[in-house]
């Protein structure tokens, strides 16, 4: 199975040192990851990620594994991950290393807004379909969730990741397009 990622752009949220956020939001559509011409959009579906939580997950920075922030551990570690209506929600303290203190100052700057997670899709996992000119990937099932990332770059416009004095922080709009290596895999 190939590992893929996804990066979506909305605001992580931070209290204190606690960061939070979504790595994946259902139902919302990817930026193109093809071109004007022949545009390709991807969209996670509600479900595609039950049975996925007990996965050993980590919390990477732009999906670094020399950049380890956090890990879920089969749901008894320091990342802990949950469903809801919305999407894959994550939720951790910042670890007291050099990264953990720059990325808590950088998130309450407004430097890094934004989260990603990495993935393979199960056999029978997706549907492709066509929407005028636009081919629209579903994602239906993960097979494997390899990782959850606070990233500079987005794939997905409102995928957040938020860090918080005492109150909770807007999301963010800020719509990039991300992953060119994406785009490239799509196209092959």
């Amino acid at each position: 199975m190939t590992q893929e990622k996804r990066n979506l752009n909305s605001a992580p949220s931070i209290t204190g040192k606690r960061i939070y956020g979504y790595a994946s939001k259902f139902n919302v559509r990817s930026e193109n990851f093809g071109t004007p011409e022949n545009p390709i959009y991807e969209i996670i579906e509600k479900g595609a990620f039950d049975g996925r939580l007990l996965d050993n997950c980590v919390m990477l920075f732009n999906h670094d594994n020399n950049h380890v922030l956090a890990r879920s551990n089969g749901g008894k570690g320091t990342l802990k991950l949950s469903i809801d209506s919305v999407g894959l929600r994550y939720e951790f303290e910042a670890p007291d290393t050099q990264l953990g203190r720059d990325l808590v100052v950088s998130m309450k700057r407004g430097d890094i807004t934004s989260s990603s997670f990495a993935f393979s899709v199960a056999k029978d996992g997706e549907k492709w379909e066509l929407e005028g000119k636009a081919k629209i990937r579903r994602i239906t099932k993960i097979a494997r969730l390899y990782d959850c990332s606070v990233v500079t770059t987005p794939a997905y416009p409102d995928a957040d990741a938020n860090a918080r004095s005492n109150k909770p922080t807007p999301p963010s709009s800020n719509h990039k397009i991300n992953h060119l290596r994406r785009k490239l895999d799509l196209l092959k």
